[in-house]
């Protein structure tokens, strides 16, 4: 393969392949990301199987730095692919949102949290995601904290100036977190009192965006 080759080379010159392939040599990202950005496109093109490129760099270039870790959050942000993300947050650990506790939970029955994202498409950047959550009640009470990460698109709000907003209809991908919380609270009568909170967030590089959500559980 291409890969191979390149591999052969890499150590006939005394160089790593996992090392030149995370360097940010394309226009700021490594080769992972453009792969990522480009699947689609490639695939369709082509012919050649979808995910084989990305997969195929994955695998040449362990073990993943933050940097690239990171490179492939925006990448499956920018192409709006919560699919991909989630197979990848099963697939890399260190990318994923699990904690060490939620692993060991979740390992013996080899489980893991499902996101599915249903985009509206309507113009609206309206969207459901359907979350299932397993053992939620035991990491709840073990590891006092619960998050997973999705992607989805929605309008993107353009300020115009301070008192005015444009909103248009280009889809955004933006990486969002729903975050449970497990915390101690002294009551009045001084008693403790555990509660739980629920947040919703914006990953890291995701463009500002108001929110109207609901959660059915």
């Amino acid at each position: 393969s291409i890969l191979s080759a390149c591999a052969q080379a890499c150590k006939l010159g005394g160089l790593d392949l996992s090392t030149v392939l995370q360097e940010m040599m394309i226009e700021g990202y490594p080769p992972i990301y453009w792969a990522i950005v480009n699947r689609d496109a490639a695939s369709g093109s082509s012919g050649v199987a979808l995910d084989s490129l990305v997969f195929a760099l994955l695998g040449a270039c362990r073990p993943l730095i933050p940097g690239t870790l990171d490179a492939i959050r925006v990448a499956c942000m920018m192409a709006s692919d919560n699919v991909l993300l989630q197979r990848l947050f099963r697939e890399i650990p260190p990318l994923s949102p699990l904690s060490a506790r939620d692993a060991l939970l979740l390992g013996p029955a080899n489980q893991g949290d499902h996101v599915s994202v249903e985009e509206k498409r309507d113009g609206t950047g309206s969207f459901v995601a359907h979350i299932q959550i397993p053992r939620f009640n035991l990491r709840m009470r073990v590891c006092k904290s619960v998050a997973v990460e999705f992607v989805a698109s929605c309008a993107y709000l353009f300020r115009v100036f301070p008192e005015a907003y444009l909103l248009t209809h280009t889809p955004v991908g933006r990486i969002w977190i729903l975050r449970f919380n497990a915390v101690v609270e002294t009551a009045p009568d001084g008693q403790p009192r555990s509660k739980w909170y629920l947040s919703l967030e914006l990953g890291e590089h995701s463009q500002p965006t108001t929110v109207n959500a609901s959660l059915l559980i």
